[in-house]
């Protein structure tokens, strides 16, 4: 084998050099040559050409349907469309499209570059230029496709469109990401809201029966006042029950929309609560608010309809597997905004308060304790004292059938030190007069979630009801009908009478506040005094006062009066539901009416919305028919691929290095059959030793070539000092 080969190229050799005598014009010595014929064992390996392949055929096939990954993918985000992001399903199909960006330009790169050499490969065997060999060849990746032809200087229809199919790798990568993603789905609801009911059957008062009560009232009335400014002057209070901002103040600061509405909360937010937000028209600043009361009304939200939120039988399989998914993937629900409308009312007192000289003009450390009504000369009507300087007149004549407000009557002194060694004081008395009315208004409140709530909107109310000069202490809160009476008066003439004298009595001895001697002393205040002058701090203001009541003025008065009145009520009323929240049940008789738990009041209903967001997979067409699209050409590509290397006739010898050395004059070694494929020759020489340098350094010009460097084929390394042919 060797001796054939190495004659072959010795023949070669010679006639080379003869031709390049006869061109020179030196004479040629003719020779014969005789060449030994090979003996039969020595004949070269013959094979026959290429039929089908089938174990690359096989691989490339496998290699073309991983493209329809892409393809499954793309239709399992299309089927889940819209459907709980947080499902096992499509968790699982989230990640899958975190992996595409990594797996698609892989993918993409592996089939487009077999696809292209077979292309080269099915070319070479048809004849083609070798332009468009190296073309082929040279555009296996987006890169390379652009630098390639700039490199051949060609300009066919083939660099744009090889471009353009590179293009399809990042997008189809970023299709993949894209296809499927999570988004917010807000559903309306309409569901039912519970209130405390104010302007219906709230009977009496829990302290007139009920001993426990009263106490519980007072631990309330005084939590109320002690509680911080934020509380007292925030959308809800300690216990979450919604404020009800006051409509006077509102009228007097603010303008109604053309439904009457005035907005009390300003719209900085972002998302569906602005949405909310702007279909409420609400204002970008919110107004200053005054609220009716230092506790607010208790409200909550009724059941939503089943079909709205699927829940699961707290006993099934299911119901545990959903725990689960809630543990792991989070809540099916993100968020939740309410919006609902209901009536309510409060009491008001319009003042106006005066410093008066009151009698006596002093008074001394034994006879102050004893101030009751007696010190107020003008006092009309029934009074209640706390015997310690203050004083109400509420009018016992006032009842369900008068025609004018309710007259109330506030007294409060101190003692302003006179002769200390006598222990006499000067008396500083605030007199104060309020017309007691009530206000009907309607409400709209707006809840951010289950427990965050605030008042949106108020305006008078638009129903019928009493009439506004008559209150709760008036009896227009109690039934007409039932429980043995037959028409309101008769629930006065019963009950009712004792209201104002009971509710009021009770108020003033709320707070009582006792000095180290266990007595008030004439220069201090009550707390309940204290808090028309230091609203934030009453019973720190009650033990170092500085100013007399009076000294706030008629406004600050009727609203602080205000105020103590509506919270008083409530606490009287319903002191359990205050604190527990508003726990329904519903009556035994009529399904549709509904109690408190506690059964200290009655319970309002009102229809409103209810937005429900959740998260679902979104499936997006544009992408998902971009990747459809380039996956199933991908398929096809790699399906195409394995056909042309499955008919190929001929050896690959395209990409291997080792088809350089294919018959050339400087490599010695076994050339091997022609059908020999690059990588079967690249195993057969794995150990041969070639190198590129000159292999003519006896001449006078080099000549660079690869070779096998031997003593009879030398290869010296280049050098800058020599020519090359």
């Amino acid at each position: 084998m060797s001796h054939f080969s190495g004659s072959q190229s010795y023949d070669i050799e010679r006639q080379q050099q003869q031709e390049i005598d006869e061109e020179k014009g030196i004479p040629t010595k003719q020779t014969t040559i005789v060449t030994e014929e090979p003996a039969e064992a020595e004949r070269p390996e013959v094979r026959p050409a290429h039929r089908v392949h089938y174990g690359t055929a096989v691989v490339d096939v496998l290699i073309a349907l991983l493209p329809l990954y892409f393809v499954v993918f793309a239709i399992l985000a299309y089927v889940r469309n819209d459907t709980l992001a947080n499902s096992f399903r499509n968790m699982a199909i989230m990640r899958m499209s975190k992996l595409n960006p990594t797996l698609f330009p892989i993918v993409f790169t592996l089939i487009v570059a077999k696809f292209l050499k077979a292309c080269a490969n099915w070319r070479l065997e048809r004849g083609a230029t070798v332009g468009l060999i190296q073309h082929l060849l040279g555009s296996r990746s987006l890169v390379s496709s652009v630098i390639t032809p700039v490199k051949l200087r060609t300009t066919t229809f083939l660099v744009p469109l090889l471009i353009l199919m590179w293009v399809l790798n990042p997008i189809g990568g970023q299709t993949s990401l894209r296809v499927v993603t999570t988004e917010s789905n807000h559903t309306l609801v309409n569901t039912p809201f519970h209130y405390l009911d104010m302007a219906s059957s709230v009977h009496s008062m829990q302290s007139l029966g009920d001993g426990q009560a009263t106490e519980l009232i007072k631990v309330d009335f005084n939590t109320a006042l002690a509680s911080p400014s934020s509380a007292k002057n925030g959308s809800q209070d300690s216990y979450m029950n919604l404020q009800i901002p006051m409509l006077e103040a509102l009228q007097t600061s603010s303008i109604p929309d053309a439904d009457g509405w005035f907005t009390t909360m300003g719209s900085q937010f972002t998302g569906v609560v602005a949405a909310i937000a702007d279909a409420l028209n609400v204002p970008k600043q919110a107004p200053q608010l005054l609220y009716s009361s230092l506790m607010g009304i208790p409200i909550t939200r009724g059941s939503v309809p089943a079909a709205s939120t699927a829940v699961a039988n707290n006993d099934s399989s299911e119901a545990k597997l959903s725990q689960i998914k809630e543990d792991l993937f989070g809540p099916n629900v993100v968020s939740t905004q309410s919006v609902f409308n209901f009536e309510t009312s409060y009491m008001y007192a319009d003042c106006s308060i005066k410093r008066s000289p009151g009698t006596p003009p002093t008074v001394n450390y034994g006879n102050w304790l004893n101030a009751t009504k007696d010190n107020w000369g003008n006092s009309s009507g029934s009074t209640v004292s706390n015997t310690m300087g203050m004083t109400i007149a509420y009018n016992s004549l006032h009842n369900y059938n008068s025609t004018q407000a309710r007259r109330i009557g506030f007294e409060s002194w101190r003692g302003l030190p006179a002769d200390r060694a006598t222990m006499t004081w000067d008396v500083e008395l605030s007199e104060a007069w309020c017309n007691l009315t009530t206000t009907y208004l309607e409400v709209q409140a707006y809840c951010s979630n289950d427990v965050n709530c605030t008042v949106a909107k108020v305006r008078p109310s638009k129903k019928s009801h009493p009439d506004s000069v008559l209150t709760v202490l008036d009896g227009t809160s109690f039934p007409i009908t039932g429980q043995g009476y037959d028409t309101a008066q008769d629930m006065w003439d019963g009950y009712g009478s004792m209201l104002a004298e009971k509710f009021f009595g009770q108020l003033i001895n709320s707070t009582a506040i006792a000095d180290t001697n266990g007595l008030k002393g004439p220069q201090l205040l009550t707390p309940l005094e204290s808090y028309f002058l230091d609203p934030a701090n009453p019973y720190f203001y009650a033990t170092n006062p500085t100013a007399g009541v009076y000294t706030i003025g008629d406004e600050l008065f009727s609203t602080r009066f205000t105020q103590l009145l509506n919270t008083f009520w409530l606490n009287s009323v319903v002191p359990y539901t205050l604190i527990t929240g508003l726990n329904v049940t519903q009556d035994v008789n009529d399904p549709t009416v509904f109690h408190t738990a506690s059964n200290d009041g009655s319970v309002g209903t009102s229809t409103g919305q209810y937005y429900i967001e959740t998260m679902v997979l979104r499936c997006h067409k544009a992408y998902f028919s971009i990747l459809v699209v380039v996956s199933i050409l991908l398929f096809f590509a790699g399906l195409a691929t394995a056909y042309l290397d499955a008919t190929r006739q001929g050896p690959d010898v395209l990409d291997d290095f080792v088809n350089s050395l294919r018959h050339s004059p400087y490599v010695h070694v076994d050339q091997g059959p022609s059908m020999e494929d690059g990588q079967e020759k690249a195993r057969r020489l794995r150990q041969t030793v070639i190198q590129m340098g000159d292999v003519k350094p006896g001449d006078e010009y080099g000549y660079v070539a690869v070779g096998t460097p031997s003593e009879e084929q030398p290869v010296r390394r280049l050098d800058h000092r020599r020519y090359y042919e």
